[in-house]
C-alpha cells in the first residue's frame, strides 16, 4: 500500500460519504490492508467477494 494510492481511495470515499472523518480514514487503509491480504487488485470488480459488517459506523 502507498500513499498515492491510499490518497485515491480516500479521496473517492470522501465522495461517495460526502465527508472525511477518523472512522473513514481508518476503514480505507483497512479495506486496502485486506485486499492486498486476498491477493486483490485495488480498483477491480471482485464479484466473489462478500463482506459482512459487524458494525455500523463511519469505519465499515
Amino acid at each position: 500500500m502507498n500513499e498515492k494510492d491510499y490518497d485515491e481511495q480516500l479521496a473517492k470515499a470522501a465522495e461517495f460519504h460526502g465527508h472525511i472523518c477518523g472512522g473513514i480514514a481508518i476503514g480505507t487503509k483497512l479495506a486496502m490492508y485486506g485486499l492486498e491480504l486476498l491477493g486483490m487488485e485495488l480498483n477491480e470488480r471482485h464479484k466473489n467477494l462478500i463482506v459482512f459488517l459487524e458494525i455500523d459506523r463511519c469505519m465499515s
